[in-house]
């Protein structure tokens, strides 16, 4: 059975390490991590995550361009996170 892959996508890199080790303690989890809009979109299509995980803060510094790409690209559900 596969594991859930999950991309967190955020800039502060304190709130992505405690994002992944929430999930993988608590589940049988595969996260994957990026930091800025092109390394998100890109890991998007490599990896096809099963849900994003998205820093409001990141929609508020780029716009939201970022979840509109991400829903161009693949129908992927996308969490909010408001920290």
């Amino acid at each position: 059975m596969d594991t859930t892959r999950i991309l967190v996508v955020g800039d502060n890199p304190e709130l992505l390490s405690t994002v992944r080790k929430v999930l993988q303690t608590g589940g049988d989890f595969t996260v994957f991590t990026a930091n800025d809009n092109r390394t998100a979109l890109c890991l998007l299509q490599e990896i096809t995550p099963d849900l994003v995980i998205l820093d409001i803060r990141m929609i508020e510094t780029e716009g939201i361009r970022l979840p509109l790409g991400i829903r161009q690209v693949f129908p992927v559900p996308i969490l909010i996170l408001n920290p």
